[in-house]
């Protein structure tokens, strides 16, 4: 059952995140708080909670490098944490590895960051969006252009690569393939990412073995940011992706979805859109039950249709 978190009381939450083992809420003044378990550090406070340690079920506000700054974006990722300030800066703290903190260095410099540490690739850039996924993250500026950093061993970050066989991008890269599309919003998930643009366009890329990037069932794997055609004369106003699935709100209130599903999960019902699957290619790292189905393309979400501001 929903149970109200009592360490809030008295502050106005605008925001939530939730990652995979923590949570994050921003009030109308700016502050951030965090709380879960922590064992790198992913709340912002200055420690790390060693495994088997229990968790913070109080939220506590983040300090350090945050101190006394308005933030206005946060994003929860696999045991990482995103925050952007009014000014535009970027801060990232928790777990290292993959360069999904975007700090740069070798593998074995990246250290876990217990602290908000700014993020120096993006400075100069206005950022007013975060998205945290399992191991990549992206950053969204007032220009309307997105940058990426982390894990890119599906294509989930959407830039060139370099050196031939990089898989890991450690700072901050701009994806130019959404050059002249100006995004308005993004949405990262375990191994792909999600961007709708001004024009009320849906953009997906990574990997899609399950169905998430919506393209159909000849197109699993995408390296560069692909418009979803199948929402052609859909006008998308939002987009949330999730471990392996996304859903999309278009502007009539009514949600789409599409990726994997067991026992309707997506809400949709099973259909002629719908293929069952075996096992993913073991080098994705996804492992899927031959009874699980996924739906390629976007499916109208039946008897939803959600109250938009």
């Amino acid at each position: 059952m929903p149970t109200l978190v009592k360490g809030l009381r008295g502050h106005r939450v605008v925001r939530v995140s939730a990652g995979l083992n923590h949570s994050a809420a921003l009030t109308e003044d700016g502050r951030l708080f965090t709380w879960g378990a922590s064992a790198h550090g992913n709340f912002g406070l200055g420690y790390a909670l060693p495994r088997g340690a229990g968790c913070r079920t109080a939220p506590h506000p983040v300090g350090g490098a945050l101190a006394g700054l308005r933030v206005v974006a946060v994003a929860a990722g696999f045991d990482f944490t995103l925050a952007a300030t009014e000014t535009g800066a970027a801060f990232s703290f928790g777990r290292s590895g993959r360069g999904r903190l975007g700090h740069g260095g070798a593998p074995a410099e990246q250290g876990h960051q217990v602290l908000p540490r700014q993020i120096e690739g993006l400075r100069g850039h206005l950022v007013v969006g975060l998205a945290a996924g399992s191991g990549h993250a992206l950053a969204l500026t007032a220009a309307g252009t997105v940058f990426a950093w982390g894990d890119d061993r599906l294509g989930q970050l959407g830039v060139e690569r370099r050196r031939g066989g990089e898989r890991d991008v450690a700072r901050p890269r701009l994806v130019r393939t959404l050059d002249g599309t100006r995004i308005c919003s993004v949405a990262a998930g375990e191994h792909h990412s999600c961007a709708v643009s001004d024009a009320a366009e849906l953009y997906t890329w990574g990997g899609g073995h399950e169905g998430q990037l919506g393209h159909g069932p000849d197109i699993v794997r995408c390296a560069a940011p692909r418009r979803v055609q199948a929402l052609r004369g859909v006008l998308v106003v939002g987009a949330s992706a999730g471990y392996w699935h996304t859903l999309v709100v278009a502007h009539d209130g009514r949600v789409y979805a599409c990726g994997l599903r067991t026992a309707t999960g997506l809400g949709v019902p099973k259909g002629a859109a719908s293929a069952t699957f075996a096992s993913a290619p073991a080098d994705d790292g996804d492992y899927m039950m031959d009874d699980e189905v996924a739906s390629f393309w976007p499916e109208l979400v039946a008897d939803i249709r959600v109250r938009l501001r």
